[in-house]
């Protein structure tokens, strides 16, 4: 279990490692919002690994440096179950995957919202034209019905 979960951590960094920008790169990128953002995708990527590792019955403990961003990134052997580690990558992508469709619905929610207090503004005014011309329309005919009157009378 000792060298599954260390070879599951393994992966984990390594996948890290890949997704995230060369040393060069993040040694020219100041401290900002992107790679705080970044860094708070990546400890929820590994938090997504622990507990699939957890399911899966591997004890895994995790150790965050926060200046492993600025060290060269490490080439790391992996050694384990493949298709634990086949399971855990591919995990990583749907939670990703799914994310990303998060993000669209939630856009999509957005719109929808903003066009029905369209819609509803429309309708309102809608009906208050149409109440207005009925009650002209009725106030025209009011007006003809009396004139017709006085002149019959």
């Amino acid at each position: 279990a000792a060298a599954a979960a260390a070879a599951a951590e393994a992966a984990l960094a390594a996948c890290s490692a890949g997704s995230a920008a060369s040393s060069s790169e993040w040694e020219a990128r100041p401290t900002t919002a992107a790679a705080t953002a970044d860094k708070v995708r990546l400890e929820e990527e590994l938090s997504v690994a622990k507990a699939l590792l957890m399911l899966n019955g591997v004890q895994l403990s995790m150790d965050l440096n926060d200046d492993a961003l600025l060290e060269e990134p490490t080439v790391t052997q992996v050694k384990g179950n493949r298709k634990l580690i086949q399971a855990l990558l591919t995990l990583q992508q749907k939670v990703s995957l799914l994310n990303q469709q998060y993000l669209l619905l939630r856009g999509d929610m957005l719109y929808l919202s903003n066009e029905m207090n369209v819609c509803r503004h429309w309708v309102v005014q809608s009906f208050r034209a149409a109440l207005q011309s009925q009650s002209q329309d009725a106030s025209n005919l009011q007006t003809r019905f009396e004139r017709l009157s006085k002149v019959l009378n």
